[in-house]
């Protein structure tokens, strides 16, 4: 996969760098939507080093944005401005990446959402796709009834888990929907680096 997106590690005010950046985009004509800011999507991407010293100095902050590639130019010029005006805003590091993944698993004990959690699951879309490790397993046990949580035995269970994997816009999204489900649990968001 061609990289489209890369990780731009930039540190800047802890509050104000990540909008700064998306309203100069937004300033010149360009879609501020297509930036996301890595840990508040769910990527665990900042090493300890850095939590350490955003911890001491709370004004500032390390921020890793995932900007496609076209974006990067008017970013790094927004924070050349920024600079220049005082701004303690500078860029750090540039990554390339070839794509996005995420785990996650599930348990259903009922019928109704079980179907429902793999059909979240069935049409992922453009731009995704499903390890080959990925499936459900349904185990339906006729003598059973109902769906205790606590009974020994269901009469209908339905277990899934499996890796989703693709670009990065259309992994965040996904996650974003998958993230809702109470069902499901999920772990963090992981770049793929080029």
């Amino acid at each position: 996969m061609e990289p489209s997106y890369s990780e731009v590690v930039v540190t800047g005010h802890a509050h104000g760098a990540f909008s700064y950046l998306q309203g100069f985009l937004e300033g010149r004509g360009l879609d501020p939507g297509r930036i996301f800011e890595a840990e508040h999507e769910g990527f665990a991407c900042q090493p300890l080093r850095e939590r350490i010293r955003d911890l001491l100095g709370p004004s500032h902050a390390t921020l890793h944005l995932l900007v496609p590639a076209d974006l990067i130019p008017r970013v790094r010029e927004g924070i050349d401005q920024a600079a220049e005006r005082g701004e303690p805003m500078a860029l750090k590091d540039v990554r390339p990446l070839t794509g996005a993944r995420f785990s996650y698993a599930f348990t259903a004990f009922s019928r109704p959402d079980g179907e429902r959690l793999q059909a979240l699951l069935a049409p992922l879309g453009d731009g995704l796709a499903l390890s080959p490790e990925s499936g459900v397993e349904v185990t339906i046990e006729p003598e059973a009834t109902g769906a205790e949580a606590y009974a020994p035995l269901h009469e209908y269970e339905a277990r899934g888990k499996g890796t989703v994997s693709g670009q990065v816009p259309a992994v965040i999204q996904c996650y974003r929907r998958l993230r809702k489900e109470e069902l499901i649990r999920l772990e963090p968001l992981e770049l793929e680096p080029v």
